[in-house]
């Protein structure tokens, strides 16, 4: 690994926990790293400079963000709907899938999705470390991989969904172009491995690696 360059990490939700590709900077050394907890994530990996996680960090009180709203116009076309708006903040600190719906009509007039309800632990996890160590707040941001992806192919979405066997193919091909066939080979082997972590998984976490990659390089 380069002396220069510093280490970067893409962090992306699983089954087990969180999942992060993590690597120096000019990508000589990558590997993946598995933790329950997002602190712990952080913790076992204290040098890593930039933090990009595929996870909603900062919620609106009463209406969408636009974040979200860019981000769709931004893939257009299917991969629009993998970006799903994130929960106003009361609906966020529910305690059940019914409570939730109903703060968020109340408040901005729809209910919140499934899919969505169902990473609000995370986004909670999330919140709370950031809150309890401010000094992160440096180092974490929010990115998504399929706009990563995006980025890899030219500025074309992707047609074919992550999880289906040709979308897979698709994303590693474009993250052979960042890491090279021998690092992507032995990833994908080690993810396949790893108990509670989807492959889509690890290839999300590589993908916002060279989001964190990019803020490092000031991009």
């Amino acid at each position: 690994m380069s002396a220069m360059a510093p280490l970067v990490a893409g962090v992306d939700g699983a089954p087990y926990g969180w999942v992060a590709c993590i690597g120096s900077a000019d990508a000589t050394i990558v590997w993946i790293s598995v933790a329950k907890s997002l602190e712990d994530l952080v913790g076992l990996h204290p040098g890593v400079r930039q933090w990009a996680v595929d996870i909603p960090i900062g919620l609106a009180d009463d209406e969408p963000r636009e974040c979200d709203h860019l981000a769709r116009q931004q893939l257009g076309g299917k991969r629009a709907a993998s970006v799903f708006s994130a929960p106003v903040r009361s609906a966020a600190r529910s305690r059940t899938y019914r409570e939730a719906c109903d703060r968020s009509a109340a408040a901005r007039g729809k209910k919140i999705s499934q899919q969505c309800w169902n990473i609000v632990p995370k986004i909670n996890e999330t919140r709370s470390l950031l809150i309890a160590r401010p000094q992160l707040r440096r180092r974490m941001f929010e990115t998504h991989p399929e706009l990563c992806f995006q980025r890899l192919a030219g500025g074309q979405a992707l047609a074919e969904p992550k999880k289906s066997i040709a979308g897979g193919l698709a994303r590693q091909r474009l993250l052979v172009t960042v890491f090279g066939d021998e690092t992507v080979t032995r990833v994908v082997a080690q993810i396949s491995a790893t108990r509670g972590v989807g492959i889509d998984d690890g290839l999300d976490a590589m993908a916002c690696w060279t989001a964190a990659a990019r803020a490092t390089a000031g991009e």
